[in-house]
């Protein structure tokens, strides 16, 4: 008869062990898939109101290089801009930097970014041609 207990004792212990496991399992399997969600939420509220998740992904779509990305940040920097979202949409700050004497040693890049981002291309000798062009495209 003691084996009997026994055997029933040893039974429930196994049978509360692995509704235990299989609970803690599934809570496991519930907080991930809850924080999952959060992340997920997260994420897209960034990508929707912070301009720098847009500038991440012309710089994705545009192809540009990390050199090319540490070019847009200078100048987004040297022309005081909050983010360079502005230097996607306006090639006055690049024309501008090629007439510069801070941005000579980078100039091919600029002409390069020029080209990638508004189909301009510059000749050192073009370059007043271009930002005289320019100012006509942009004023009301």
């Amino acid at each position: 008869m003691r084996r009997t207990v026994d055997d029933a004792s040893d039974f429930n212990r196994r049978a509360f062990q692995f509704y235990g496991f299989f609970f803690a399992f599934v809570a496991v399997v519930i907080a991930g898939l809850v924080y999952w969600q959060v992340w997920k939420r997260k994420k897209t509220e960034w990508e929707v109101n912070d301009p720098m998740a847009l500038v991440k992904e012309l710089n994705f779509v545009h192809q540009l290089s990390e050199q090319e990305k540490q070019l847009m940040r200078e100048l987004s920097e040297n022309n005081s801009l909050p983010s360079p979202l502005k230097l996607f949409v306006e090639p006055k700050f690049l024309l501008d930097a090629l007439e510069s004497d801070t941005f000579f040693d980078v100039q091919p890049s600029v002409r390069q970014l020029l080209s990638k981002l508004f189909g301009i291309t510059t000749e050192e000798s073009e370059i007043s041609d271009v930002v005289g062009m320019d100012t006509e495209l942009y004023s009301p």
